[in-house]
């Protein structure tokens, strides 16, 4: 009588099994060479979706009381398997050459300065318009680090997001350290 394991369901002999050890040896080796198959195809596969991240720290200044477009010079570091970025110029936009669902992830950091009031970040779809929106009081002499993790429906190739940022201190306030990043998920 054979059982299975819990977690990766490999087959094994019980006690109450004949001994046949090389026989049950040359099974468990069988199973588990094709559970190992199977997950490294899961991983290859996974590592060829569509995906990007921009990061940056170069200093970007915020007016007060203006929607401003979150940008990262050229040059900027970048990682992109599918050409959603343009790193040739100033970049700020992510498309999708792809129909399908994704995760997009946005994180700006409001630099510590004097000045109260709000800090918002925004996720823009060109589809669908604000597709998530994050708002905090800002802290006098504290930074304001905003995230955003947003799952976003791509039924259109060419569609892009892009992120904004609003404060209204009454002061121009710096950005820092800053990143955009999106992953397919799945098809749609």
């Amino acid at each position: 009588m054979t059982a299975t394991t819990t977690d990766w369901g490999l087959e094994y002999q019980t006690y109450a099994d004949p001994a046949d050890v090389a026989a049950a040896l040359q099974a468990l080796a069988t199973t588990a060479d094709t559970a190992v198959e199977a997950e490294a195809e899961t991983a290859a596969t996974s590592a060829d979706k569509p995906s990007c991240r921009l990061t940056g720290n170069a200093t970007q200044n915020v007016a007060s009381g203006a929607e401003t477009t979150v940008t990262w010079p050229a040059g900027s570091e970048y990682y992109d398997n599918d050409g959603m970025l343009n790193n040739t110029a100033t970049t700020s936009v992510i498309t999708f050459n792809h129909t399908g669902v994704y995760l997009a992830n946005c994180r700006v950091t409001f630099n510590a300065v004097a000045g109260v009031g709000i800090r918002r970040l925004t996720i823009t779809h060109s589809g669908y318009g604000i597709v998530a929106q994050k708002t905090e009081r800002g802290v006098s002499g504290a930074g304001n680090v905003l995230t955003i993790t947003q799952i976003v429906h791509v039924p259109t190739v060419g569609q892009t997001i892009t992120p904004s940022v609003f404060q209204g201190s009454g002061l121009s306030l710096p950005l820092g350290q800053r990143y955009f990043s999106a992953l397919k998920l799945k098809d749609l």
